[in-house]
């Protein structure tokens, strides 16, 4: 394949690429097609295509700052939740049914629904545990380490959960904050008037 041929290529290749939403790719090939150029200049001597190829570039690079910039977690329509919920839970058992549409919710990105789920669940005492755990891991992925710490407090300040119950939410939430670095402790359920 000839230099000419060879760079033409390049270019409906990047353009595809960009198309498709492959940056990088997109990228890598519009730097391949001007190196290309830069190393045959005595036989293309086209400067408003290296220009062209030099703009092209930095609106990649533009774009993908705008979307490392941009939040990672996008809410989606209300509709597009309730399927998620409802098509991803497959138990028998309605409890466990509703949690693992809520896990489903979680995997999506979709934390706050997630959130709300749970919270509704936490009133079903054989799921309620799980159902703790995975309220804090929801605040974890959203980065919300204050919420969890708080909503840990509130449930040690409530009658919902027992001391042991309390004491193995402690257990799993300071290994969650210990493993992401963060230097704080939680209080102990001490109270001696809980079962």
């Amino acid at each position: 394949m000839d230099v000419k041929e060879r760079i033409k290529s390049l270019l409906q290749q990047a353009d595809i690429y960009q198309a498709q939403g492959l940056l990088n790719e997109a990228k890598d090939r519009y730097m391949q097609a001007g190196q290309i150029i830069k190393q045959h200049e005595d036989v293309i001597r086209n400067k408003s295509l290296l220009s062209s190829i030099a703009a092209k570039v930095r609106a990649i690079n533009d774009d993908m700052k705008r979307l490392e910039e941009s939040p990672l977690l996008r809410e989606m329509p209300e509709q597009v939740q309730e399927v998620i919920r409802t098509k991803f839970s497959f138990s028998k058992d309605d409890n466990l049914k509703d949690m693992e549409g809520a896990i489903a919710l979680a995997k999506f990105g979709q934390y706050k629904r997630a959130l709300r789920e749970f919270n509704e669940l936490l009133s079903r005492e054989d799921i309620r545990m799980d159902v703790a755990k995975n309220i804090f891991r929801c605040h974890m992925a959203m980065d919300l380490i204050e919420d969890a710490a708080v909503q840990y407090e509130q449930w040690m300040n409530g009658n919902l959960f027992s001391v042991g119950q309390l004491g193995k939410l402690r257990f799993f939430l300071q290994n969650i904050l210990e493993k992401k670095g963060i230097d704080r402790q939680l209080p102990m359920p001490d109270d001696p008037g809980r079962e």
